[in-house]
């Protein structure tokens, strides 16, 4: 009996150390943990699937000629700008347009008294008599002297702003002009007249200064990364906040030499059309360039992010339909895809459609946590 009660505590022995060694789990092969569902795994019945509409999608590549986007403000056309100044000194008598008006070219805008413009009128009527003094019997050489120096007058009053049928009174022996006639070089609005009648004003001086807003120009800021895919030519597309729902076309006129230190910014100046005159140089306005430069970025359909507590999230196909939240940082979105940043790598699947069903998983499982 004894010798019996020893065999069978050894045999106990024997089986206790058999089935601990069968109960233990050789080393997992690196990896294996990452393959175990993490604790924020979700996953839908299939019902719950077919009722979502869940579609799965890879994270691609995408050839993007994308969209600079850019913020500007809309400026006067420095072509259609012109700025009225004196041409000599004088004294003024009638100011006939004021700041706001509409003027035509060649209308007439004030009128001056100058002792200079009646000096030089003065000095072409004598020149005048010369020239046809030598005409009648003069030599050649005394003919061609006087034909120069009175077309040399003739410029002169001309450059002091004497119309061509002013001048050609003053050719038919009429008296010559009391006051000096200034008029709109162009047809535009008077954006500034800051002359009064009775004022003196020395030669240089400003009279107005009108502005065709037929056309103006957008002065947008483009950030440093984007300024290689600018080129003269490119479509732009213009908005603002002062017309809602309201687009304007426009090109890429002029490409900033420098970059601002401050902000790496650029200066892209478009040209807008302006009919109504409706674009005002002030606004500020949103540019969107179309550049035909095309670039590679890695992007999710625009469905598959959903916006969680402040962050983006995109949900990562795992093994045996089930999903993994992961926070991703989104770029630009493009027709109907979005630039993924970084948190995805190419090649991953995630849900496309039915992301919300998911998303309210997610949401569901963190309250029975909490």
């Amino acid at each position: 009996m004894k010798n019996t009660a020893i065999i069978i505590l050894i045999a106990a022995a024997g089986l206790t150390f058999f089935a601990a060694g069968c109960g233990s789990r050789p080393p997992e092969p690196q990896g294996a943990a990452d393959a175990e569902p993490s604790a924020g795994t979700i996953h839908l019945s299939p019902e719950g699937e077919a009722a979502a509409g869940l579609k799965t999608a890879r994270v691609e590549k995408r050839s993007w000629a994308v969209p600079i986007d850019a913020t500007g403000q809309v400026q006067f056309n420095p072509r259609l700008r012109h700025r009225l100044t004196a041409r000599v000194p004088g004294r003024v008598e009638e100011v006939l347009a004021f700041e706001g008006a509409r003027v035509a070219a060649g209308q007439k805008l004030l009128t001056m008294y100058s002792p200079d413009f009646l000096s030089a009128q003065s000095e072409f009527l004598l020149l005048l008599e010369r020239d046809k003094s030598a005409e009648r019997g003069g030599s050649p050489e005394e003919r061609s002297m006087a034909r120069s120096m009175l077309q040399a007058a003739e410029k002169k009053l001309a450059l002091l702003g004497l119309g061509p049928e002013e001048l050609r009174r003053l050719r038919d022996g009429q008296d010559a002009a009391l006051l000096l006639t200034v008029r709109a070089p162009i047809r535009g609005v008077v954006i500034d007249s800051p002359i009064l009648a009775g004022s003196s004003v020395e030669a240089g001086g400003l009279l107005a200064e009108i502005a065709d807003l037929s056309s103006v120009r957008v002065e947008a800021r483009v950030f440093e990364k984007d300024i290689a895919r600018l080129e003269p030519g490119l479509q732009a597309t213009i908005s603002l906040a002062a017309l809602p729902g309201e687009t304007f076309s426009g090109r890429l006129a002029v490409i900033g030499a420098a970059l601002d230190e401050t902000s790496r910014t650029a200066k892209a100046v478009i040209d807008v059309a302006n009919a109504g005159e409706r674009l005002r140089p002030g606004m500020s306005a949103s540019v969107r360039l179309a550049p035909r430069q095309a670039v590679e970025v890695l992007a999710v359909p625009e469905s598959a992010l959903r916006r969680v507590e402040g962050r983006d999230i995109v949900f990562v196909a795992g093994p045996g339909r089930t999903f993994v939240p992961a926070e991703v940082k989104p770029g630009r979105t493009l027709d109907g895809f979005t630039e993924i940043l970084s948190g995805l790598a190419e090649g991953q699947e995630v849900a496309a459609e039915g992301s919300l069903a998911l998303k309210a998983e997610m949401l569901k499982k963190n309250l029975e946590d909490e």
